[in-house]
């Protein structure tokens, strides 16, 4: 078996990089009160009518009240990056992996693999997203002897997406199936949640980022035995949903007008649920992370960094806390103030601006934490980071 290093990295930011815009809070609160406006009759009702004033009262505070303060207060987001209309995923995901490639030093010709995890593929069924990337960034029309087909593949696993594509990418270069690789973290989850649905329309934003893999010595390389976790807790596989659009309930113009075809969340029920089985100070060993250190034989106090999935950052506050009551002494590191929660691209983002900012340095290791949908939960215990610090990222 191969060991695996992670050689580059980059990232597409939304409004810098591709065409969009930067919307702050008060922009969110600036479009659910012109959301409002448009969609209320409240001025039409009469005065004395304090059932019907009422009422209305109800709706705006459960539907559309929103600023900076309630923002930051229950989810830490002081910004976001929405996408031009013109802009999709495989256009994010084709910049952050031309970076990518730029920090590595590997000429795209010599790419043998691109996997992609993502929740906003361009197309519902064809062609994958790999395909449309893979054109974007150089067609390989005619093969010189000795080339191998790019080869590739997208994963849909809710928040997970990225992790599975990681271990995807990683698995096949371990096995000799391939030299090297792409995994590419892209989601435009700004086209996923209506408007109208002000607990979610906050939360998501678009952007892109990606790492190269490439082939080493096992005593070189990134990974342990054990260094991938993944589950499912299913149970609870509704709680974040779009319900419409699938094989369960093929969209129709009425659930279209309903807005079924995008996300929706039980906030309060998903944020208590998920601390609770994230971590446990008093009994780690039952708790996710606690059982993914304890498959590659490690204890909080053996980390130097944690990257968690940017989903909330209440969510991850009472987190850092447990765990750093049980020894963890190293850096927690979060960006979710800027970019809001951008599903897939939340972690190869994350990882590249650490690097980039001098947090996440050649040889050190991290604990990546994911949890969103499903629910699912996935780990990756990169044993040493190994991008070189003059990477051009």
């Amino acid at each position: 078996m191969n060991g695996v290093k992670i050689t580059g990295c980059g990232k597409c930011i939304v409004g810098d990089d591709v065409p969009g815009v930067t919307v702050t809070n008060d922009g969110i609160q600036d479009r659910l009160q012109r959301r409002w406006e448009e969609i209320s009759n409240v001025n039409s009702i009469d005065p004395d009518d304090i059932g019907g004033l009422q009422e209305a009262a109800i709706m705006y505070n459960e539907r559309y009240f929103t600023n900076d303060t309630w923002i930051k207060k229950r989810i830490g987001i002081i910004e976001r990056r929405f996408a031009d209309p013109s802009i999709t995923t495989s256009d994010v995901g084709a910049f952050a992996l031309q970076k990518a490639l730029e920090c590595a030093g590997l000429p795209f010709e010599k790419l043998e693999r691109i996997d992609l995890g993502t929740v906003t593929p361009d197309y519902l069924y064809s062609p994958p997203t790999t395909a449309v990337i893979a054109k974007k960034i150089g067609k390989r029309c005619e093969l010189p002897e000795g080339w191998a087909p790019l080869f590739g593949a997208d994963t849909l696993a809710a928040c997970c997406s990225f992790i599975a594509t990681m271990q995807n990418t990683c698995n096949s270069i371990a096995a000799g199936t391939t030299k090297n690789g792409a995994a590419i973290g892209a989601d435009i989850m700004s086209r996923t949640v209506s408007i109208d649905n002000r607990n979610f329309y906050v939360v998501l934003g678009d952007g892109g980022a990606a790492l190269i893999l490439e082939a080493c010595a096992p005593n070189e390389g990134s990974f342990i035995p054990g260094s991938f976790t993944f589950g499912y807790e299913g149970e609870y596989a509704e709680r974040i949903i779009a319900r419409a659009g699938g094989s369960q309930m093929p969209i129709t113009h009425s659930l279209l007008d309903l807005s079924a075809h995008m996300l929706d969340m039980d906030g309060r029920e998903v944020f208590e649920e998920l601390i609770t089985m994230l971590y446990s100070e008093e009994s780690p060993e039952k708790s996710f992370i606690g059982k993914a250190l304890m498959q590659i034989n490690k204890n909080p106090s053996n980390l130097n960094h944690i990257f968690f999935h940017q989903a909330n950052l209440r969510m991850i506050k009472p987190v850092e806390k447990m765990l750093r009551k049980n020894g963890f002494k190293g850096r927690v590191f979060n960006n979710i103030q800027k970019y809001g929660n951008t599903t897939s691209a939340s972690i190869p983002l994350l990882l590249t601006e650490a690097h980039e900012e001098g947090i996440l340095n050649y040889g050190e290791n991290a604990l990546i934490v994911v949890m969103g949908g499903g629910y699912s939960f996935g780990t990756i215990y990169i044993d040493k980071w190994t991008v070189n610090e003059t990477c051009p990222v």
